[in-house]
């Protein structure tokens, strides 16, 4: 699950900074269903059609069919994985495997591992961002138990790396720069991926660690969660837009930007004294950066993305090995 994942070094992130494109209403909004594993990650394809659901206990991915609401595929992957990302045209999903410290690259059109990468011994590998270049995609992946940043060229598989943030938990590709956020502090680093430097280093205004994060479209800005609420920093200029206040009691475990860009989801999962209750997703305005909504969530509720007009979340007890699927229209 997220914060397990996030704690011991992996998290992976979609880098794409595009808004999806429309798609066909769904067939069954507000539903939910059981899923049959547990769920480490969620990430919705660019096209947004397709789902690809991780699973960490069978070390798979599976995809599933927005418009048909079915699971079309199981895709056997590295240990533990922990998150997927795409590239910019969805023709590779990329997944983080935290067991081994590689990437496995999934062909989204025959839904098969087409490469394994491997990343760097003992990196921790941890947030993934997907750059599409002209002769190659390249992954820049933050190393958790390392303190760097890693970039790794998918056509050579040479891999380069610059010491960032001293436990690196989110990476967000904007332009030519890595946004790098850190777990255990208020510190943010950006990486200028030409030359593999760091360029400015800025610190959160509510002295808040990070555990995710989100690209806004068509911008230089992202979004950064944590314990503290949620940040919106410029990668342009290294200075913070605004921040609002997170939704207490809660736990932040995960943040997804809407469809038409307008609005940040967060997602909290609520632990008083350690006993799971009911959480929300709290629903920010990316330009007032301010409070609009908040959506009840069930118990024990893990991850959220962003698919036309609707929310996906995953929820369940992960001893259980069977999480459900809802679907949430979009506010």
């Amino acid at each position: 699950m997220a914060a397990a994942g996030i704690a011991t070094g992996l998290t992976c992130g979609v880098a794409s900074a595009s808004t999806l494109p429309a798609a066909p209403a769904p067939t069954a909004s507000g539903v939910s269903f059981p899923i049959g594993t547990s769920v480490a990650a969620i990430s919705v394809s660019p096209d947004g059609r397709q789902a690809y659901l991780v699973s960490a206990t069978t070390n798979s991915v599976r995809i599933l069919d927005l418009q048909t609401r079915t699971i079309v595929a199981s895709v056997p992957v590295g240990r533990e994985p922990d998150n997927v990302s795409f590239d910019a045209s969805g023709t590779f999903a990329y997944v983080c495997n935290l067991g081994d410290d590689t990437v496995s690259v999934i062909d989204t059109a025959t839904q098969q591992v087409v490469r394994t990468l491997p990343v760097a011994p003992e990196a921790g590998v941890g947030e993934l961002a997907v750059q599409t270049t002209p002769t190659g995609d390249m992954l820049y992946i933050d190393g958790t138990k390392s303190g760097r940043l890693y970039q790794v060229d998918t056509s050579t598989g040479v891999v380069e790396s610059v010491a960032v943030t001293s436990e690196p938990t989110t990476a967000l590709l904007v332009g030519d720069d890595v946004v790098v956020a850190d777990f255990s502090s208020d510190a943010v680093d950006v990486v200028d991926t030409a030359t593999m430097t760091v360029t400015k280093t800025a610190h959160r205004p509510d002295q808040g660690w990070t555990i995710n994060g989100a690209v806004l479209p068509g911008a230089t800005t992202v979004t950064l969660g944590g314990p503290a609420g949620t940040a919106w920093f410029d990668a342009a200029t290294g200075t913070f837009l605004g921040g609002a206040a997170g939704t207490a009691p809660g736990n932040p475990m995960g943040t997804a930007t809407g469809t038409d860009g307008a609005d940040t989801y967060a997602l909290y999962g609520s632990f008083p004294d350690g006993k799971p209750q009911p959480g929300v997703i709290q629903v920010l305005n990316n330009t007032t950066h301010t409070d609009v909504t908040t959506i009840p969530v069930p118990q024990q509720s893990w991850h959220l993305a962003a698919a036309p007009g609707e929310i996906l979340i995953t929820h369940g007890n992960p001893n259980a090995n069977n999480d459900t699927l809802q679907f949430i229209p979009e506010p």
